[in-house]
């Protein structure tokens, strides 16, 4: 079994996701991280009226993997799965990114930080 993808949900209004290492965590243990996050506050959730919460990924500075994220808004328990399945392939942001998701969708909000965060890796 791969821990780095143990998921927790909180199906609470708005529900709360976490997958691999939070910025605490990776403090606690030595691990250096970038982290970027982006509010829920256009596309598809202003068109759901939902304007609370935020997406949040965490990357290697280095090779741009990415090792952690959060989501606080709606479906998050739902939303979390692509940083779930995009660290079982060990995908970077840049690669993250670049996957292509519809819009307007809930789910194109990773694509914020994804970018922002490979725009810093270095390189």
């Amino acid at each position: 079994m791969d821990y780095r993808l143990l998921m927790s949900v909180v199906f609470s209004d708005p529900q709360a996701a976490v997958v691999g290492l939070t910025e605490q965590e990776a403090k606690a243990r030595n691990i250096p991280v970038i982290a970027a996050g982006y509010p829920f506050n256009d596309h598809e959730s202003m068109i759901m009226d939902v304007r609370d919460g935020f997406v949040k990924l965490l990357a290697d500075p280095r090779t741009g993997e990415i090792l952690g994220g959060c989501c606080v808004g709606p479906h998050g328990g739902e939303l979390i799965h692509e940083v779930t399945v995009a660290m079982a392939k060990r995908m970077t942001v840049a690669e993250f990114a670049a996957t292509p998701h519809y819009h307007p969708t809930l789910a194109e909000i990773w694509t914020y930080p994804a970018e922002e965060l490979a725009e810093r890796v270095a390189g």
